[in-house]
């Protein structure tokens, strides 16, 4: 099976990347479920939170996941059930991995009448902050049995100290 593109962002006040205005486009579209359902309720207030986090489970999916730490690198494995290799998308920040995707499920008109359905059009999205700077390239991934494995290597030691910038939106 051919390898999984990863996508490697040094410096991300350089370039906008895929990764980041996917981001925000879920961002907007969470922000747009919890107020519809702000407004389902009447517009009272004091449950945004509450209206907030339904938006997220209704609109991403976050998967189990296993993060495992050793002197060199980071294992990661997801279970990703269901999702080709093509649409998944990894992202390599200098200390963390993003992992997303969008899964479609259709219904072929030929096999009959639908009782019900229980897969969803659900968004995967998830980040892993590592806590420490990695190798962005030396980051390797393959799915096997709907299983994501990511190997990730540690920046080596004198590389560690190197400041890394970090821009806060307000």
């Amino acid at each position: 099976m051919p390898g999984l593109y990863i996508e490697k962002v040094r410096d991300a006040e350089r370039q906008r990347t895929p990764v980041f205005e996917t981001l925000d486009r879920m961002l907007r579209d969470t922000r747009q479920r919890a107020f519809e359902l702000f407004q389902q309720r009447g517009g009272a207030t004091g449950s945004d939170l509450e209206d907030w986090l339904r938006a997220e489970r209704e609109l991403l999916w976050y998967p189990p996941a296993e993060l495992v730490e050793d002197e060199t690198q980071f294992r990661l494995q997801l279970a990703v059930p269901g999702i080709e290799p093509g649409s998944l998308r990894i992202t390599a920040l200098p200390q963390s991995i993003i992992v997303r995707a969008e899964g479609t499920h259709q219904h072929d008109k030929r096999e009959g009448k639908l009782h019900f359905c229980e897969f969803s059009e659900r968004r995967l999205l998830r980040r892993f902050d590592l806590g420490t700077p990695i190798d962005i390239d030396r980051v390797s991934a393959n799915l096997n049995n709907g299983v994501l494995e990511i190997a990730v290597t540690k920046a080596a030691k004198h590389e560690q100290g190197r400041p890394i910038k970090v821009n806060i939106a307000a």
